[in-house]
């Protein structure tokens, strides 16, 4: 993982406010499911599903 990536993910999971755009939302979830994070992937999730209804 780089350390971009690693940043990123990061941010994503320690501040519920970080703006994920819609177009980036997979690679987080991505990264948080391979490294077997799946509270975090929930909390990934929830504005995912909020951006589309």
């Amino acid at each position: 993982m780089t350390q971009k990536k690693f940043t990123y993910l990061l941010n994503c999971l320690l501040d519920a406010n970080f703006y994920v755009s819609m177009e980036d939302f997979s690679s987080p979830i991505q990264l948080t499911d391979y490294y077997q994070l799946t509270g975090a992937v929930k909390n990934l999730e929830e504005p995912l599903l909020d951006g589309y209804k």
